[in-house]
């Protein structure tokens, strides 16, 4: 049997699946025991979670119909894009070091007179490539049993231990930007927290120690209490000039590493 196509659905029935799945999701269900009960493809049941786990319970219903920024128009839209992916806010007198949907907002409606929502905007730019970072979809595609088995037996300590410690936690990922301004290859660091809030910023060239690092510092200079990332592994994250900076500032930052190779290099 196919799997149901949700856009032949009414917007109501719609929402009626997306909580089903989400409470199957809860009460233990695989990926593919949900998708057959509820009829969805396992991709389907999949992008739900995921949008839920990013956005909260506001991902449950439809995403606002037309108006998601397409009124910038191409040409506005690509200068847009190229001034957040070539620069950090505070190259462009907004005030922070990495980028949120709030401040693209405001980037916004400062080059354009137009207002958007964060919401609206943040579906601009997902469009644009800025989207919440993935590590554990990773993990899952490079082993879904070690994945299961760390969200099952692993996730529940390290999110106790972090509201034992009053921390922040949050999940990190470094990916490549498709249709770099100019060109140029950028990748975009990216730290989304358990309530869909994220943070972000490109660069060029390979992720290296100090890179990574800068990239870490920029991340503690916009938080107010210490932050838990949980991380896909790659050797640069483990090496001795990162783990020796964390170690100076354990109080501020802990990077938790998801199941998999920490000897794999940045892509590209």
């Amino acid at each position: 049997m196919n799997p149901i196509d949700m856009r032949s659905l009414s917007a109501a029935e719609r929402r009626r699946r997306r909580v089903r799945v989400m409470a199957l999701r809860a009460a233990g269900g695989s990926l593919a025991a949900i998708a057959a009960q509820t009829g969805l493809s396992r991709t389907g049941v999949f992008d739900i979670c995921k949008r839920v786990a990013a956005q909260g319970a506001k991902a449950l219903d439809d995403a606002p119909p037309a108006a998601r920024g397409g009124r910038l128009g191409p040409a506005r839209a690509a200068v847009l894009r190229a001034l957040i992916a070539g620069h950090t806010p505070e190259q462009l007198s907004l005030p922070a070091r990495l980028w949120t949907h709030a401040l693209a907002a405001r980037l916004i409606e400062q080059r354009t007179g137009l207002r958007l929502s964060v919401r609206n905007t943040a579906l601009t730019l997902a469009r644009w490539g800025f989207v919440p970072p993935r590590p554990l979809a990773k993990a899952r595609l490079r082993s879904p049993t070690a994945a299961a088995r760390w969200l099952a037996d692993d996730y529940p300590a390290v999110l106790a231990r972090a509201r034992s410690e009053g921390a922040e936690i949050g999940w990190l990922d470094e990916s490549r930007l498709q249709e770099p301004p100019r060109g140029e290859a950028r990748t975009v660091f990216s730290t989304v927290d358990n309530r869909g809030r994220m943070r972000w910023s490109t660069f060029a060239g390979s992720l290296d120690a100090a890179t990574f690092i800068e990239l870490l510092r920029r991340r503690l200079h916009q938080a107010d209490r210490k932050i838990v990332l949980i991380l896909d592994p790659l050797r640069v994250h483990r090496s001795a000039r990162v783990r020796a900076w964390l170690g100076e500032h354990e109080d501020e930052i802990e990077l938790v590493h998801l199941p998999g190779r920490a000897d794999r290099s940045f892509p590209g």
